[in-house]
């Protein structure tokens, strides 16, 4: 379905950050994850040309540098975001993911946090796979028993 949907929108960034996850995800296609992501990233600076001051932009930005191995690359781009809209729900439910990505624990939680007292999805992030890591730390059952339950 995801390569189906870049074919539609093949200048789509999310689509193509979609398709990356799903081979990072799938067994027997992880080596395809790198180059898609490398092309998401190609997408979402294009579209930072046109505004740099594009929060979600370069929260994906971060999000496909982490995936993609580029960490610090990734810890920048964040930085940016979080600069630019520190009360951002999506903005910090997407470095909670980042930090996470990049072996950062204390910041993803604390991202986590913030994006969870913002008012941000409970079942978003238990749904989440790259938070999956942080569901053995005492902090991260501390912050969801605050998170709002889903309707």
């Amino acid at each position: 379905m995801f390569e189906k949907a870049t074919e539609l929108e093949p200048q789509s960034h999310l689509y193509r950050g979609n398709l990356a996850d799903a081979y990072r995800w799938t067994p027997g296609e992880k080596d395809r994850a790198k180059p898609t992501y490398a092309q998401a990233i190609a997408l979402v600076q294009r579209d930072l040309e046109v505004n740099p001051r594009d929060t979600d932009a370069l929260a994906y930005l971060a999000l496909y540098e982490a995936k993609s191995g580029e960490l610090e690359k990734a810890r920048l781009s964040i930085g940016q975001a979080l600069n630019l809209a520190p009360k951002d729900v999506n903005v910090l439910s997407m470095a909670a993911e980042v930090y996470a990505v990049t072996g950062d624990r204390q910041k993803a939680l604390d991202c986590l946090k913030s994006a969870v007292q913002g008012g941000y999805s409970r079942f978003e992030i238990e749904a989440n796979p790259e938070l999956a890591r942080l569901r053995n730390d005492p902090r991260y059952s501390e912050i969801m028993a605050t998170a709002q339950k889903p309707h």
